[in-house]
């Protein structure tokens, strides 16, 4: 079944679907700069550039499987191609000198890989347009595409590096294409291949998306409903080109088998055991707070309407988007590990499903059609607006390293509790990048960034001595020190910069501080100012904006206080390491 164009109401719908592109474009663009310089505002972002800059240095192993290798190919291409428009234009002289920049700023390379997760979000309304069209025509259609256009959890992740955007989009296509496959039951269809190779793609971003098989599977059966051979005989030909075209996307699962297993074997079992805290039941945990916020409750709400609509009608050109959704709900919800972005491949099916019923409901009153889907989409744009403000607003990180380089002379011992995502992104000095670099090869590591930043020409910003504040030093590094201020003194430091969130990544340890409690702080930054007002976060995901009241986040990132320990360290000598 082609999109054929035929009556006005049809050309008028286009241009409705083509309205709720550029509206989703806008969300989806608007603050994409978001957090930087600091590179890790978004888990996740820098090892899939270092690993992409790899590849673009000529090394095709990522040496890297916790992900397919798609997107990191994809941005290996985007990255070298911003490479060459730089050499073009003068800016850089070659390789050493981009990557010297990149170090100093990584801005730019950052940019260049959000951008493409913001296309590929973007791209994924028309996908999801197309699957409510073949499930119910062109009002569906433009109500599918102004849903997903909104939908908050999906124009969230749209700004981050990250393969979860990308795979979602190759996933709905997938389905839309599967329906079409359904359409043509019994009518000696042509092979599905293109249906097949977009899983196979969608596996190849992310491998979650291996369980939207299912419905692959019951289309290759359902277009001969009369040989049981013929259908067997598709299903496998599907199979096999999905999996080729999986192979071809990610050639280094086949030729570094072993590391693919060592890494694969990670992901199942950090899938199954949880990550860190323990969030309860998968299932309701994805309804109530992955799928709730991320879609709205009426619109959540509607969209299992949509899916109790369709597995009633029984019809078999509508089963591939049945089978996908409740397949991947069902396999996603039964670990430990229950990040909100895993719910991500649902969303576009759920806004189609949401689209077809109420498309059906309203058949007879377009205009209750188009209110009612102004009203379900209204609680995910508002959200959606007010998230991608806060994104637009300086990140609290960056405010603590511009404050710090201001006015903490250069060469200061500063202190820093919490993890790596909550620390400002300090320039460190020379000396504390070769102990670090011996420390790292002491463990093992080639420390190549370490030399990088070594062999890196000098720079106007101020270079501090960094120690690491916190209970666990598994690699013996010489910079990380025990959250006691007795030991932080011992090491010489001045300052002591301690973050507060209600995200674990924030935290400090108590004893450290209560006898910080007495000190004066000399600059404090307050990102919040919620009171009894709870915001929603994704608990144990390292991303500091909430999924709801969002009204009293100020910006992005974790509170701060620095503190000035000189009148305490002046009774200890300080160390040299």
């Amino acid at each position: 079944m082609r999109w054929q164009v035929t009556t006005e109401a049809e050309i008028r719908s286009r241009w409705f679907i083509a309205g709720a592109v550029c509206i989703g474009a806008a969300l989806r663009v608007y603050g994409l700069d978001f957090g930087l310089p600091h590179p890790q505002v978004r888990p996740d972002e820098g090892v899939l550039l270092h690993r992409a800059l790899s590849v673009a240095s000529g090394d095709l192993n990522p040496h890297f499987f916790n992900y397919p290798t798609l997107h990191i190919y994809l941005n290996a291409l985007a990255c070298g191609l911003y490479f060459l428009f730089l050499l073009a234009v003068g800016w850089v002289d070659g390789s050493s000198q981009f990557v010297a920049r990149f170090i100093y700023d990584p801005s730019e390379l950052y940019l260049v890989g959000r951008s493409l997760s913001a296309l590929f979000g973007t791209a994924t309304i028309p996908a999801c347009a197309l699957l409510a069209y073949r499930l119910a025509g062109h009002r569906a259609a433009v109500i599918a595409a102004w849903l997903l256009a909104v939908a908050f959890l999906h124009v969230r992740d749209s700004h981050f590096l990250t393969v979860d955007i990308p795979a979602t989009f190759w996933g709905c296509l997938a389905m839309a294409l599967l329906i079409r496959s359904a359409h043509t039951a019994g009518t000696r269809p042509r092979p599905a291949w293109s249906e097949a190779a977009a899983l196979g793609l969608a596996m190849a971003s992310k491998y979650n998306l291996a369980l939207f098989l299912p419905a692959l599977v019951y289309a290759g059966f359902s277009r001969h409903p009369d040989s049981a051979r013929a259908g067997s005989r598709e299903v496998a030909v599907l199979l096999v080109v999905a999996a080729a075209t999986f192979f071809m996307a990610s050639p280094y699962v086949l030729l570094d088998a072993a590391t693919f297993a060592q890494h694969l074997a990670f992901e199942a079992r950090h899938f199954g055991r949880g990550h860190g805290e323990v969030l309860g039941n998968g299932w309701w945990y994805h309804l109530s707070v992955s799928l709730r916020y991320g879609l709205g409750l009426p619109l959540l709400l509607a969209s299992l309407g949509g899916l109790a609509w369709i597995a009633g009608q029984r019809d078999r050109r509508m089963t591939p988007l049945l089978l996908a959704v409740v397949t991947y709900f069902i396999v996603s919800g039964a670990g430990n590990t229950l990040f909100v972005r895993y719910a991500l491949p649902l969303i576009p099916l759920l806004c189609a499903a949401a689209a077809v019923w109420l498309a059906h409901v309203t058949r007879e009153t377009q205009a209750t059609g188009i209110v009612l889907a102004l009203l379900l989409g209204s609680i995910p744009l508002s959200r959606s607006v007010q998230h991608v403000s806060l994104l637009s607003t300086v990140d609290s990180r960056v405010l603590a390293g511009q404050w710090i380089e201001s006015h903490v002379p250069e060469g200061e011992t500063i202190a820093m509790a919490g993890t790596d995502y909550v620390r400002p992104a300090l320039l460190p000095t020379r000396s504390w990048l070769s102990g670090r670099l011996i420390d790292v090869r002491r463990a093992g590591l080639a420390g190549r960034r370490l030399q990088i930043a070594l062999a890196a020409s000098e720079t106007d910003r101020p270079r501090y001595d960094l120690l690491e504040v916190r209970s666990e030093n598994p690699q013996a590094l010489r910079s990380v020190v025990p959250q006691h201020l007795d030991s932080l003194i011992e090491r010489g430091a001045r300052w002591l910069l301690l973050p507060e969130h209600a995200l674990s990544y924030a935290d400090v340890d108590e004893d450290l501080r209560r006898q910080a409690a007495g000190l004066s702080s000399v600059w404090r930054l307050e990102a919040s100012n919620c009171g009894a007002d709870m915001p929603v976060y994704d608990r144990i995901d390292a991303y500091f904006l909430p999924l709801s009241s969002h009204g009293c986040i100020t910006r992005p990132g974790p509170s701060y206080r620095l503190l000035n320990l000189t009148s305490l360290s002046e009774t200890l000598p300080p160390s040299n390491w």
